[in-house]
């Protein structure tokens, strides 16, 4: 009789023990979807923000090094008058060697590409391109961003 009785004891905290373990299980498999979402989500944002640098990298190459034949100077300062945007240009889309009048674009990986910093400064880019064909179509034509 008492082996019996401990038997169903050992019986019930069994049962106790797989279905803990199978809370866990499933708790374990609901993670690693919502990683996989996660994943997929951050592959999509890069994919987006990649086709935005290489416009963005395109543009300020068809920009840099041209300079307007009057009072304006620079294109690149004068469509980017803020001197902090002109920096973060500089420091994450485009490499600048100004005594060689040599712009290329920068390796960027999809982690930077991921920083709000950068997607700011691309959208900044962007936004300032489009604001100076607006106000300016002629120059900006004149310069290759028609």
């Amino acid at each position: 009789m008492a082996i019996a009785i401990v038997s169903l004891l050992l019986s019930i905290i069994a049962v106790g023990i797989s279905l803990t373990a199978l809370r866990h299980s499933r708790r374990q498999t609901q993670i690693m979807e919502a990683q996989e979402v996660r994943r997929q989500e951050d592959g999509k944002n890069v994919e987006e923000w990649s086709r935005k640098f290489d416009a963005v990298v395109r543009l300020l190459l068809a920009i840099e090094p041209k300079s307007f034949n009057d009072s304006r100077g620079r294109v690149f300062v004068y469509i980017f008058p803020e001197g902090d945007l002109r920096t973060r240009i500089e420091t994450y889309l485009i490499e600048a060697d100004l005594g060689r009048n040599h712009f290329k674009a920068r390796s960027v990986s999809p982690e930077v590409l991921l920083m709000p910093i950068v997607q700011q400064t691309i959208q900044q880019v962007l936004d300032g391109v489009e604001e100076f064909r607006q106000k300016d179509p002629v120059s900006a034509a004149r310069v290759g961003l028609g």
